[in-house]
């Protein structure tokens, strides 16, 4: 045969033949994400409620779930929490659930610490989950497996002496909601492991996630909370800040929470853009 019949041919022999790839165009943050949260006896309810709440509402654009949220304890056994609220748990450590997201609530975690099968899962899973979220003085358990050695960290106000002696080489912010110290993120008390969770959220999922899980559960998080608090929540009659536009609330934010108005003063935005970036769980 002549080369000029050849030449084609080798040129489609040559040539690669492509495939579909079905992760193209996929966006990985659309993906289903598990979340295992601790159950044990004495759990605090909020704890472990709250952060479920924000993953098991977190929903994509189409409104797609985001997360699938399981609960685990040592056993399939009722488990009261604190506030008397019987819980089982309908996965237990001997199953060995995987998780993207651990989840360890505080509450009587002396119960968890006591339990060795169940302190050797949340160690083997801590070491393998994409993030870490303890709330309240569930930092405690993170400590005692010496997981917060090292770390910027935080806690329930009444647990900050205990989780200094049990993770001493731990660096323990007193005021703050939460703290995010790379692939654990450690809550404040009870209500802030809502913040910690949408902290997560926005992580994995992304900011507009996260900004539509907390307008789905109404969620208004203090900013500054505990200096802040009485000024906050102080029952006198309120008065009213009209802000003209985006900047001038940024400016109204930015001199903290309430903008040390008169107590009780109420600020309504007109014209306003969303600022994701106002609160803290999105920063």
């Amino acid at each position: 045969p002549s080369l000029r019949l050849l030449l084609p041919l080798l040129c489609l022999v040559g040539t690669p033949v492509l495939t579909p790839n079905r992760s193209w165009g996929r966006d990985p943050a659309a993906e289903v994400t598990r979340v295992a949260v601790v159950l044990f006896p004495g759990v605090e309810l909020l704890d472990a409620a709250g952060p479920a709440e924000v993953f098991a509402r977190a929903r994509d654009e189409q409104g797609a779930p985001l997360f699938d949220v399981s609960w685990v304890g040592s056993a399939r056994t009722p488990v009261e929490s604190i506030g008397r609220l019987g819980l089982v748990p309908p996965i237990d450590v001997a199953e060995n659930p995987a998780a993207d997201v651990l989840v360890i609530p505080g509450g009587a975690v002396e119960a968890a610490m006591d339990a060795p099968h169940l302190m050797k899962w949340i160690a083997a899973r801590a070491g393998t989950a994409r993030l870490v979220l303890s709330v309240c003085n569930g930092a405690s358990i993170l400590g005692k497996l010496q997981l917060l050695d090292g770390l910027d960290v935080t806690t329930h106000h009444d647990n900050v002496a205990l989780l200094k002696f049990i993770a001493p080489a731990a660096k323990c912010h007193e005021d703050a909601k939460f703290v995010a110290s790379g692939r654990i993120v450690t809550a404040a008390g009870i209500s802030a492991g809502i913040d910690g969770a949408l902290h997560v959220v926005r992580r994995l999922k992304g900011p507009e996630a996260a900004r539509r899980v907390a307008s789905y559960i109404e969620y208004d998080p203090f900013v500054g909370f505990r200096a802040d608090a009485e000024t906050l929540l102080a029952p006198e009659q309120r008065g009213v800040v009209i802000l003209r536009n985006a900047t001038e609330a940024l400016n109204l934010v930015a001199r903290s929470w309430g903008a040390r108005l008169r107590p009780g003063d109420e600020v309504v935005a007109t014209e306003m853009e969303h600022h994701s970036n106002l609160v803290p769980w999105i920063m």
